[in-house]
């Protein structure tokens, strides 16, 4: 046995005999905690997509993630915390991808196009979008679907679509991300909520009336 090993073995029997975990038991606690997070959010997810009409209880959520009840409420204090976190999760993703998606475009335009067309992703595939609908739907019952992580997520992609309208050019670009967020939001619902897939040209069309409206907005 190595020095440094031993060191660790020696830290390991101190540790366990005055009742405190070590950094590798720590760690692998910690890795199962955060497993069984993710089990129970997606086992929620699977289960609001296929009721999506229903609030999903969590006999169901626990049954399909293989875990029991307690193990639920170490992580959540109920179903309404877990779709906020699901919700918050799903739009920390969702910035990720449009900060990738923006990141290989040069200008403000082309940045703004590429954050509407990465908002309507949501709505294109078909996976994608039940899951998003099926969310949406849930969260909409939990406060209108804005708790503190809500609002916060929302604030962070709108505050990147900030940054591209200003780099546009645009005079009030709090004001403007407000509007493309109302525009591209709501004609995300709408397909969502009619179960439609948007075109190319339904995007393009959207992309393109926001972008141009920059060009006329506050009296220029």
């Amino acid at each position: 046995m190595n020095r440094a090993r031993g060191a660790e073995v020696v830290l390991d029997r101190r540790e366990q005999e005055n009742g405190v975990l070590s950094i590798s038991a720590w760690a692998a606690e910690q890795a199962a905690s955060t497993r069984e997070r993710r089990l129970l959010m997606q086992a929620a997810i699977d289960v609001m997509c296929e009721q999506p009409d229903k609030s999903p209880r969590v006999s169901d959520i626990v049954g399909r993630a293989g875990l029991s009840n307690n193990a639920f409420y170490r992580h959540f204090r109920g179903k309404d915390d877990l779709v906020l976190a699901i919700l918050d999760d799903g739009r920390r993703t969702l910035l990720g991808y449009l900060d990738h998606l923006m990141g290989g475009e040069a200008t403000g335009q082309s940045k703004v196009r590429r954050w509407i067309e990465g908002m309507m992703a949501q709505a294109v595939d078909h996976d994608a979008a039940a899951r998003t609908r099926a969310v949406h739907v849930n969260a909409a019952r939990v406060d209108g679907g804005v708790g503190d992580k809500g609002r916060r997520a929302e604030a962070d992609l709108r505050a990147l679509l900030q940054t591209a309208l200003r780099q546009a050019g645009s005079a009030d670009p709090a004001l403007d991300a407000y509007v493309i967020w109302q525009a591209v939001v709501g004609s995300m619902t709408d397909f969502l909520v009619r179960q439609v897939e948007p075109s190319v040209e339904d995007i393009g069309h959207l992309a393109s009336f926001c972008v141009a409206g920059l060009g006329v907005a506050h009296g220029t």
